[in-house]
């Protein structure tokens, strides 16, 4: 705690500077910061997809393995919910983000080994 953990992967992001060095990122690169941001009002579905072209069988798949189709389930219109028209928690806004993490990364897996054939 306090140590600079946070400062460090800023740093890395180019988001503050660096005091000696420099930083060279060789690929690409993902962060989930502390404090969720950019939930946009749209559905649950498109802050998870956030852009990506919809794949309702892919969707599905990472939905179940995230544990979500009971979150969904509570909702008055599952994943198709509006941010907007529910209050969510602290909690439920970083879990949204961490799936949309998940969820990117994953296709990013999924056509990689795709276009290699593996």
């Amino acid at each position: 705690m306090g140590c600079g953990k946070s400062s460090l992967l800023m740093a890395i992001l180019g988001e503050i500077p660096t005091s000696e060095g420099h930083i060279e990122i060789h690929g690409k690169l993902s962060f989930l910061d502390q404090e969720p941001w950019g939930m946009t009002s749209r559905s649950l579905r498109e802050n998870i997809t956030f852009g990506s072209k919809f794949d309702p069988e892919w969707y599905e798949e990472v939905v179940t393995a995230c544990a979500l189709t009971e979150v969904f389930s509570s909702l008055p219109e599952a994943d198709e919910t509006l941010v907007r028209n529910v209050t969510l928690s602290g909690g439920q806004r970083c879990f949204t983000f961490t799936v949309n993490s998940f969820f990117h990364i994953s296709t990013f897996l999924k056509n990689a080994m795709n276009t290699l054939k593996l």
